[in-house]
């Protein structure tokens, strides 16, 4: 005699109920924590973020204010001067040198001396030069020149290149590198000579330089612009001064 027929139940034990209702129960309260969560770390890191030095915490949907507290960190660089002989010129400063000139005196190049970087060699100047680490501030060079005076050659220090970027202006970086290259001149040249604009003859009377007057001075025959000035006595300097070109 056949036994009773088992029907297989069609519901899950109620132990498998039980641990399905437990584990959603645990997931609705763990995504309903996590905004609370999530607000309580920012303003845990908003409250570490006010005590940094010159640090200010954002304001909602602005921008971090983070140039704050870099520059609250960094160190001014030292500004250091140094003397080049032209062969030892670093290249940067020499890019940086022709960046201005193109720049500041830019009217003053045509043709393909537009695309200059580097100074020339002929006749070979030294360079004066402060800068911070590989950035140049400021600039002057001397190259040596010699013309026919009273008793033969003349040894002229030719001054050239005066610059100093606008951004260090009125620090005193171009006085001190002229009386450094004034130096120079003294002792290895009779006389330094430099042109100028009329603004500028201050700056260099300044220095112990002096304004020769128009017409003193002439290049390929012709009264140069700009203003001619002399380092030393201009008495042993001929009349007129005949000079090869302007710089």
């Amino acid at each position: 005699m056949a036994g009773p027929t088992t029907t297989a139940s069609l519901e899950p034990p109620g132990n498998i109920w039980t641990g399905r209702l437990m584990w959603a129960s645990v997931l609705f309260l763990v995504l309903r924590a996590a905004p609370v969560y999530a607000q309580g770390a920012l303003s845990a890191n908003r409250a570490v973020a006010v005590q940094r030095p010159g640090f200010s915490p954002p304001k909602d949907g602005a921008a971090p204010e983070s140039s704050c507290y870099e520059d609250s960190m960094m160190t001014t660089p030292q500004i250091d001067e140094f003397v080049f002989p032209h062969a030892d010129f670093p290249r940067e400063f020499d890019i940086q040198l022709w960046a201005f000139v193109r720049l500041v005196w830019g009217e003053d190049l045509r043709g393909d001396a537009r695309f200059r970087t580097r100074s020339w060699d002929d006749p070979s100047p030294i360079h004066f030069v402060r800068a911070a680490g590989d950035l140049l501030v400021s600039h002057v060079l001397v190259f040596p020149l010699s013309i026919e005076g009273h008793r033969g050659a003349l040894r002229v220090g030719c001054v050239g290149a005066v610059l100093t970027f606008p951004q260090f202006r009125r620090e005193g970086h171009a006085s001190k590198l002229m009386r450094r290259a004034a130096q120079h001149i003294r002792q290895t040249a009779d006389v330094g000579m430099l042109f100028c604009d009329a603004v500028n003859v201050p700056f260099y009377e300044r220095l112990d330089w002096s304004a020769l007057p128009r017409g003193r001075a002439l290049v390929e025959g012709e009264i140069p612009d700009g203003v001619l000035m002399i380092l030393g006595d201009d008495l042993i300097a001929p009349d007129p001064i005949r000079l090869p070109w302007v710089w």
